[in-house]
């Protein structure tokens, strides 16, 4: 478990990683916990710079009671055809944003080909931002794809009009929620 309380960082509260290479790959793996993490700017519990094909897979974590300005629990920025999976029972709850950068997940993806996956009965719960939005935000320029499949996203209420997922998608991004993907409040 990685308590960080101490909010000194700029960037990733519990873990900053810079990935330059699809050689590199970055795995976090098996019933780890963030907790109370928090950061200046992005990335309250990790933030994930990817570039070059760099593979990042997250894999039973939780995010718990986590902030910063954007991406309250993960931030992750994808460059050059890399990809981050996010699966098996990822959860992020009470995590939150204080700006229009949404509390649970801020998603950056540039060039072509690098996408996120997000699947495996994960769940965002009760994450807040002071924006518009409260669970996830994801910025996709090109040929970019997020795919959502069996995700729960539940007690979410939006303060300026946008409830769980806040998407900006162009030059052929793509985003596809399938599956047994649920919205309660």
């Amino acid at each position: 478990m990685f308590m960080c309380k101490t909010g000194k960082y700029q960037e990733g509260g519990g873990i900053n990683k810079i990935i330059k290479d699809g050689i590199n790959k970055f795995q976090i793996n098996g019933l780890m916990s963030f907790q109370y993490c928090t950061c200046k700017e992005f990335g309250g519990s990790v933030n994930i710079n990817g570039s070059l094909g760099a593979m990042i897979n997250f894999k039973s974590v939780s995010f718990t009671s986590c902030s910063s300005e954007g991406g309250g629990g993960l931030n992750t920025r994808l460059q050059s055809g890399s990809i981050q999976n996010i699966t098996d029972a990822v959860n992020f709850t009470l995590c939150q944003s204080a700006s229009q950068n949404r509390g649970g997940i801020r998603a950056i993806l540039t060039e072509p080909a690098s996408s996120i996956f997000i699947s495996g009965s994960s769940i965002f719960d009760e994450c807040k931002t002071t924006g518009q939005g409260d669970e996830m935000y994801i910025n996709a320029n090109q040929s970019k794809i997020i795919n959502l499949k069996s995700v729960l996203f539940d007690n979410y209420e939006a303060i300026q009009g946008e409830g769980v997922i806040r998407s900006l998608l162009v030059n052929g991004g793509t985003l596809t929620i399938e599956g047994l993907t649920n919205f309660t409040t």
